[in-house]
């Protein structure tokens, strides 16, 4: 009885390190691969299917069941021999099939070439029978040969005759009293006057043309005494003028609009935009009707108006030429604040113009006279003999009063509890080495790194980043503890005592 001997086997994956036993070899049935475990623990096959994948000139792929060349990859020297010489590849079998050597013989019937044919190298291969002309032909020759062609010939009225002796030909045309000549051609003729010509003078046609000039004769002039049409106003269209038109006479309603219109609009304009104007009907003169000039209208050095002056319905100026009301509301002039000359305001000013609202001029001031508290607020008074500055509410983290520089940023501010901080930690001085304030009075100095506090010197315990005394002047550590890569460099002149 035959022993039958199975091994470790499995389907889907490989086998694992917990699998299997050193040595013992396992199959997967799936791919047909073995495989057996390592000394050191690890998996390894060593029989069995091929991964998919590029191998080079051959692609593996479907489980290692598909083999594919890759393109290019089949070289001329990697297909079979040709079995002889006087080959080509290609096909001569009838339909698409595999490459076939191709002899000479099934290549000259292919291309239809007779066997034995050969290049023609020179004239003499090429015979009369084949229509090459081996004889050349004097002039002589030529010249009998065409006028044999043309003479005696009659075509449309023009005889030819070849004139054998000096080679030449003679055209003869017939008389045109036949319909060779058109009856077309007659009635051309015809319609010209007996005794025209075509030689006549400038002041001939000039006499000509004076026959019939006049309204109706449609002669357009181009020009007038060398002016051209172009160059003069029309009078019965609309027309436009680039010169300067100057009126010398001396008259009344030198310029008169005579139309009767209610158009109020109606007169003189500027690049299309309504200057003066005037309307018979309802008895004004108007400037700048339609607020088309946006600067407005520049005011005269005297204007008179003994009915008064009327700005949009409302009097401005009587007859009297002294009430001015409808101004902003005021009553009159002396409620109007002068910017020529030192005024005072009894009612409040509001400025609601934004940037630059309200500007001092240069070598200009604003002063504040002494005076009662008027109330809390956010403003700027003189009170007691004391200049007071009240800041605001101080929403914006307690900054009720902040101080910034030329360009905008924000430097110091004082908080609600009247604290004086700088606007970033660590980055502004009171002062300098060369500027300094005289005296300080602290009820704490706190640096950060040394406090005075009660008559006591506090100093930090642990020197956190490398530091070089200044020099000529001596310093104190108690008991510091330096950390790991700090370094305090004493200059020549200085003294550091560690207590």
């Amino acid at each position: 009885m035959a022993n039958t001997i199975k091994l470790k086997q499995g389907s889907g994956s490989d086998p694992s390190a917990s699998d299997l036993v050193l040595g013992e070899p396992a199959i997967r049935t799936d791919t047909g691969e073995i495989f057996l475990k390592k000394d050191d623990g690890s998996i390894a096959k060593v029989a069995g299917g091929i991964d998919d994948g590029d191998k080079g000139d051959i692609t593996v792929s479907n489980d290692g069941a598909t083999f594919t060349i890759d393109n290019d990859a089949v070289t001329y020297a990697k297909i079979q021999n040709v079995s002889a010489t006087n080959r080509i590849l290609g096909r001569d079998s009838s339909g698409a099939g595999v490459i076939e050597e191709i002899t000479p013989a099934n290549l000259r019937t292919m291309i239809n070439v007779a066997d034995g044919a050969t290049n023609v190298t020179n004239t003499n291969q090429l015979t009369n029978g084949a229509g090459f002309i081996t004889a050349t032909l004097t002039n002589e020759q030529v010249q009998d040969i065409v006028g044999g062609m043309v003479t005696g010939n009659t075509e449309s009225g023009i005889t030819v005759t070849y004139q054998d002796g000096d080679g030449t030909l003679d055209f003869s045309v017939a008389s045109q009293t036949d319909n060779n000549f058109t009856n077309a051609d007659h009635s051309k003729l015809d319609g010209i006057e007996a005794g025209a010509t075509a030689d006549q003078s400038a002041s001939e046609i000039l006499t000509l043309l004076k026959t019939v000039d006049g309204a109706g004769s449609g002669l357009d002039a181009d020009t007038l005494d060398g002016i051209s049409s172009g160059s003069f106003l029309r009078s019965d269209a609309n027309d436009s003028t680039s010169g300067t038109l100057t009126f010398s006479v001396d008259s009344t309603d030198i310029i008169n609009f005579t139309a009767t219109s209610s158009n109020n609009n109606r007169g003189i304009a500027f690049n299309s935009r309504t200057a003066l104007s005037a309307d018979h009907n309802d008895g004004y003169l108007r400037l700048n009707n339609n607020n088309e000039f946006s600067n407005g209208v520049f005011t005269p050095l005297v204007m008179r108006a003994d009915g008064g002056f009327n700005v949009d319905g409302n009097t401005s100026i009587d007859g009297s030429g002294n009430y001015v009301r409808g101004l902003s509301g005021a009553s009159d002039y002396s409620s109007l604040l002068r910017s020529d000359a030192n005024d005072t305001a009894s009612g409040k000013i509001t400025f609601s113009g934004g940037d630059s609202a309200v500007g001092i001029a240069a070598n200009s001031d604003i002063r504040l006279a002494n005076g009662n508290w008027t109330g809390n607020s956010t403003k700027i008074q003189h009170h007691n003999h004391t200049l007071y500055i009240q800041g605001g509410a101080g929403s914006n983290n307690s900054k009720v009063i902040l101080f910034r520089d030329a360009n905008g940023s924000d430097r110091w501010y004082i908080d609600n509890s009247g604290h004086f901080y700088p606007n970033v930690d660590g980055t502004y001085d009171i002062g300098s080495s060369s500027i300094k304030v005289r005296v300080g009075y602290f009820n704490e100095v706190d640096s950060g790194e040394v406090r005075v506090n009660n008559g006591i010197l506090e100093t930090k315990a642990a020197i956190a980043t490398s530091h070089t005394l200044t020099a000529d002047y001596n310093a104190l550590a108690v008991s510091p503890t330096i950390n790991n890569g700090v370094t305090v460099t004493v200059p020549s002149g200085a003294v550091w005592a560690i207590v």
